[in-house]
């Protein structure tokens, strides 16, 4: 039988470059294939991941390797940003006495294989204490220490992420490599198409042509607003802070972007200035930013991102042809206002109320009702006030907005909760922190900084009293690779 490889274009998928760098990648090519090859003998791990995933293991370890001994530094803003954020360098893994940054450790390997596990497993949370975990980290660290002291610096690799740029457009297309093929942004295909699909749900009846409009724009702001797994960073976030330890600090680690609905005001031969819909603020974007040279009405609506780079305001995607009267844009900004400042003074008064809890739990729909008369002063018919659920459930108010959930409120330990169940909440209450289907970030916060979710645990062979202290330890960066957010 043919013994399967690691290929260069596996290899150089993860590079921000095409050709193979003289022999610098050819050793690194060896040593992925020696890792493979180890890999390929723990037969377990192909019940936990894909045959495919086994060969990502081996690039995304070796790739590793190549990071911290070229001081291409996305490990070492890893390092920084974890103790920055939660006080360790590398999360999960007790450091041992000999952690040394820019070297290679074993806590690093544990990690990088977890991730690999969990991107395989995207809507489960793995325990990075399952054995096989440390049984295949063990193994490549052997091969890894070893190589570390031979294999070659690639300053290749460096002086592209650190490199000048012609315009925008060019540095996005790098930026585009980088969110895709930077080899801790495992999953950010499966998140774009996730959010891509979920945003053309609710608008369904494009034509092909502006629904292709739409997806290419998603697309490319995303590289800018939606946030990685680590430290809410977005990767444009990422590149900057791999760019900046590397000496960087150009127009294009100083940008900003925004996006949103805006009408033209007017047009020259530079510029075509717009206002959003909303704040009103005004914007002049650039007409060297634009494809095509059409001319502008006034009063048109279109919906897109800007980005500032340099002082300029440019066109990052596509424009969307908005139809809003002069009436609907004038109500978008009340309404937008009066939304504001109407959650402002609830969230005031409900904290009054409430003895400055943000959260409280209702008996039924008619307890509900009573609090919105008698505690906040509200005015309703009955009729107005329709609920998805029957029974007991909670309410999590925020200063833009409420947020009312039955599901799991049993696991919340309060006195004021009719509903806790212990052996429920033993089973179940980790559910808040490890998943970002069911319940928001902020509450998912809350809970944790009030000691609401005693029982939450991870399920250890060690038992529940260490599954429960492990997922404490690590309880904050849990919470925001879940969620993908950051404080």
């Amino acid at each position: 039988m043919k013994k399967e490889l690691v290929h260069f274009y596996d290899w150089l998928v993860y590079h921000p470059y095409k050709k193979p760098s003289a022999e610098i990648d050819f050793e690194y090519l060896e040593v992925a294939n020696k890792v493979f090859a180890r890999l390929q003998k723990h037969v377990d791990l192909y019940g936990i991941v894909s045959h495919s995933a086994v060969k990502t293991m081996a690039v995304v370890l070796t790739s590793y390797l190549e990071d911290v001994v070229s001081h291409i530094g996305i490990w070492e803003t890893f390092n920084d940003e974890c103790m920055k954020h939660y006080g360790f360098n590398v999360p999960f893994f007790k450091e041992a006495d000999d952690y040394t940054k820019g070297d290679v450790n074993i806590e690093d390997i544990k990690f990088l294989i977890w991730l690999i596990i969990k991107n395989e497993n995207i809507t489960m949370f793995i325990n990075p204490e399952n054995s096989e975990i440390s049984k295949i980290a063990d193994d490549v660290y052997e091969i890894l220490s070893d190589e570390y002291q031979y294999v070659p610096e690639n300053e290749v690799y460096r002086q592209c992420l650190v490199g000048k740029f012609d315009d925008f457009y060019k540095y996005r297309d790098f930026l585009t490599w980088f969110h895709y093929n930077c080899y801790l942004n495992l999953d950010n295909f499966y998140i774009v198409n996730q959010g891509m699909n979920e945003m053309l749900d609710k608008v369904p009846n494009l034509s092909n042509k502006e629904r292709n409009l739409f997806m290419y724009s998603y697309e490319v702001h995303t590289f800018f607003n939606n946030r990685t797994h680590f430290f809410g960073y977005t990767s444009y976030d990422w590149l900057c802070a791999v760019r900046k330890l590397n000496g960087a600090n150009d127009i294009w680690d100083n940008m900003r972007t925004e996006y949103g609905t805006y009408q033209v005001l007017d047009e020259d031969e530079c510029f075509v200035y717009f206002k959003n819909v909303e704040s009103g603020e005004k914007r002049n974007l650039t007409k060297r930013s634009l494809n095509d040279k059409v001319p502008f009405a006034k009063g048109q609506c279109f919906t897109f991102a800007f980005v500032q780079c340099d002082g300029e305001w440019l066109l990052n995607g596509s424009m969307i042809n908005t139809k809003l009267s002069d009436k609907d844009v004038e109500d978008r900004a009340i309404n937008k206002k009066l939304k504001e400042d109407s959650d402002f003074r609830y969230y005031e008064k409900f904290m009054e109320v409430n003895d400055n809890k943000q959260l409280i739990f209702f008996a039924s729909a008619a307890d509900y009702k009573d609090f919105l008369r008698n505690k906040m002063g509200l005015k309703f018919n009955d009729e107005i006030i329709k609920l998805p659920f029957d029974g007991a459930f909670a309410m999590f108010v925020e200063k833009d907005g409420q947020y009312l959930f039955k599901e799991m409120m049993d696991c919340i330990k309060a006195e004021s909760n009719p509903t806790y169940n212990r052996t429920f909440a033993n089973e179940n209450a980790a559910g808040f922190y490890i998943s970002d289907k069911i319940h928001p970030y902020t509450l998912a916060c809350y809970l944790k900084d009030n000691d609401l979710l005693p029982d939450a645990r991870l399920v250890s062979a060690k038992g529940d009293d260490h599954g429960r202290k492990f997922l404490n330890d690590n309880l904050q960066f849990i919470i925001d690779f879940a969620h993908r957010n950051c404080r």
